[in-house]
């Protein structure tokens, strides 16, 4: 089916699938996120349903240059291979003129909503200014609360290991001691979950990633680094996308030096 543009996630370089994909075919996250487009687009151009007959995982692997690649999409669940040709699960949630028009119109009412605020901020009234200011206090109060929960409520065990597995980490371990003395140590979820990625783009085991997170934090407390304003969740969650994905380039082109 025609069009000019497609869905894509912003953090879909450190999707736990995007990162399977990449462990299987020993190949750039940047590289598989570029033959992730190519493949959507080719399904939003010329299917209407999200079937192609006569496609086969070859036609793709010889469009992306880059053998496997298709059986490692239908390994993670993105693509499916059939008798007569190949489809693409959830096709009309991501693609087609019916996808393009729900996510257009969301933007559209997203702007509204915006604009509308924007017209009533411009000349509020003395009463409708002090239920902002009430409604603001109100707000950073809730804020600051819940950080201070997040900050004194560590992760169990299990719940470590679910985000772990999320991340494609398959021998989770809830029980592991390691793992139960770095939670009582005071390492986080999100530590742990990041050295969770690392272990899984080298094919490491759960053992590794322990390690890797344990290491971090020794390395951080021997040669701490300045002390930085705090962030929000949106400017938190965008900084570590960054920090993954250009760990991840760092410890691709180190091991390519060594071949």
């Amino acid at each position: 089916m025609a069009g000019d543009w497609i869905k894509m996630r912003a953090d879909l370089h450190t999707h736990p699938k995007v990162v399977r994909i990449a462990s299987a075919l020993k190949a750039d996250r940047l590289l598989i996120v570029g033959g992730l487009h190519a493949v959507w687009c080719l399904f939003d151009m010329h299917s209407e349903d999200g079937m192609l007959s006569g496609y086969t995982t070859k036609t793709v692997d010889e469009l992306i240059g880059c053998n496997g690649f298709a059986s490692a999409m239908c390994a993670v669940k993105w693509l499916v291979s059939e008798a007569d040709g190949l489809s693409l699960p959830e096709f009309d949630e991501h693609n087609g003129q019916s996808a393009k028009r729900r996510a257009t119109e969301t933007k559209r009412k997203r702007e509204e909503r915006v604009e509308g605020a924007s017209a009533s901020a411009r000349k509020p009234s003395a009463s409708n200014a002090e239920k902002k200011r009430s409604r603001e206090e109100k707000r950073r109060e809730e804020t600051s609360s819940s950080l201070r929960s997040e900050d004194v409520t560590p992760a169990t065990p299990g719940e470590v290991c679910k985000a772990m597995r999320q991340a494609g980490m398959a021998d989770v371990s809830p029980s592991h001691p390691k793992l139960i003395s770095l939670l009582a140590a005071g390492l986080t979820q999100a530590e742990l979950v990041d050295a969770a990625i690392v272990a899984v783009a080298g094919k490491k085991p759960f053992s590794y990633a322990l390690a890797t997170a344990e290491g971090r934090r020794r390395d951080a407390v021997t040669s701490p680094l300045p002390s930085t304003p705090r962030l929000n969740p949106q400017e938190a969650l965008e900084a570590a996308n960054r920090a993954v994905g250009e760990r991840f380039l760092a410890e691709q082109e180190a091991a390519r030096a060594t071949h």
